[in-house]
């Protein structure tokens, strides 16, 4: 499977394609079976003929020489997991129409750069990912369709970077944990790519002491889960018109490989209540705020008991709110009139991110309103519990015209949310 990366590293050069325009690329490659997500038929010398064919970006160019005009056509399925899950159509452009020229299988243009070889064709530099058994590879590498390419050859990688420790996977002799990301990739002044990551790791000693943290398979980066600490590199590469060439002076690689650092651990700390009554983990990316009256935010309303902030910025906030609420009765508590401080607006029912509190809890999804400049979105569990009622709530506020993954960060907060508990001696 593919692994995941929080934004795309490389300001990509894809075309903004139109329905009729993949349609007409993808009739020159499977014919009938063609439409402008894909075909339902693979090409010729892919691993499965019989599966389908998912389209994914389109780079228009010269790839083939200077005068071409090329089209390179990323797809997603016909390929095993050995050959990528997918890869690259090189289309040229004839006077009846598109054909097919090059399958590249595991190239799969997805985010990549458009820079010019010496004789005046184009080649892609394009950011890849892949994982396998709980450990991701993410790198960069060079796709030349004017070079004469067979399938053993492989990809053209100039960096990789690993990442074990979201799957909390020991790798390597010695065995080690370790993180990596590919941030950003720049191409300024031309022929020089500057790439920024993190790196980081640490031994399996150190390992044993956390292991107890690691959580797979919930979301990335895992707001509960055993983290490391990573530290900033940058690696710079030129491309001399044919091929991409390490710079002097570069921080450690082997082969193609960035050696990361040795670093530290990060787990999730723990809040319990003053008077002992609730205790909650803090992510070690979350910021709490303890009394959010004295640090006001549309994120967290004044009558919380302490708020969770999760990593953000000004324009998106985000946080785990825990209130105590005035309801004489456990019907009161769970099946209220309104919801006090926020809406008289509700929608009774499970809001689909969290798993089943402790102590019969009622759920409530429902839509907020205004606060100042944010619009604010929230999820509430209430728990009745030693004749208290308790509110906790994951919430979003952002301002209006601010496009915010919703589902991501609501999937994270309310992985917090389902951690509430009461301390097994009441």
């Amino acid at each position: 499977m593919r692994g995941q990366v929080p934004s795309a590293p490389i300001l990509s050069d894809a075309a903004r394609s139109t329905a009729t325009e993949r349609l007409a690329l993808l009739r020159s490659v499977c014919g009938a079976s063609a439409s402008e997500r894909g075909c339902d038929t693979c090409p010729a010398g892919t691993d499965f003929p019989n599966d389908q064919l998912n389209v994914k970006e389109v780079f228009y160019g010269h790839f083939l020489s200077a005068r071409s005009e090329d089209a390179a056509v990323g797809f997603l399925g016909c390929e095993s997991h050995a050959s990528g899950l997918g890869g690259t159509l090189l289309l040229s452009k004839q006077s009846n129409g598109w054909k097919l020229m090059a399958l590249r299988p595991a190239a799969l243009v997805d985010d990549c750069k458009k820079l010019p070889a010496r004789d005046g064709h184009d080649v892609l530099v394009c950011f890849g990912q892949d994982s396998h058994q709980g450990v991701i590879s993410r790198y960069l590498f060079l796709l030349d369709f004017a070079f004469q390419w067979n399938r053993e050859d492989g990809l053209d990688t100039f960096l990789m970077v690993t990442d074990s420790a979201e799957g909390c996977v020991l790798i390597g002799s010695p065995q080690e944990l370790v993180a990596g990301t590919i941030d950003h990739v720049s191409f300024a002044p031309v022929g020089r790519i500057a790439v920024e990551a993190r790196l980081g790791r640490i031994t399996s000693d150190e390992f044993q002491t956390v292991a107890e943290h690691c959580r797979t398979g919930e979301s990335t980066p895992n707001p509960l889960g055993l983290r490391l600490t990573t530290v900033p590199r940058t690696y710079t590469f030129f491309f001399n018109g044919k091929s991409v060439r390490p710079a002097p002076g570069n921080p450690a690689i082997v082969h193609t490989e960035a050696i990361p650092p040795e670093t530290a651990a990060l787990v999730p700390g723990n809040y319990t209540a003053a008077d002992g009554s609730f205790s909650i983990p803090v992510p070690y990316t979350f910021r709490m705020v303890r009394d959010p009256r004295k640090s006001p935010s549309p994120a967290c309303n004044v009558m919380a008991t302490v708020c969770l902030f999760y990593p953000g910025d000004g324009r998106t906030q985000a946080a785990v709110e825990i209130s105590k609420i005035d309801a004489t009765s456990e019907s009161a508590c769970l099946n209220p009139e309104h919801l006090p401080g926020r809406s008289s607006r509700f929608v009774p029912g499970d809001y689909g991110y969290s798993s089943g509190l402790g102590g019969g809890p009622a759920k409530y999804g429902f839509w907020t309103g205004e606060s100042g400049a944010y619009r604010v979105d929230q999820s509430v569990s209430r728990v009745w519990h030693g004749d208290v009622c308790y509110q906790v709530a994951a919430n979003i506020a952002h301002e209006g015209t601010t496009a915010v993954d919703d589902d991501r960060i609501g999937h994270d907060l309310m992985r917090v949310v389902g951690e509430f508990r009461f301390p097994k001696t009441q």
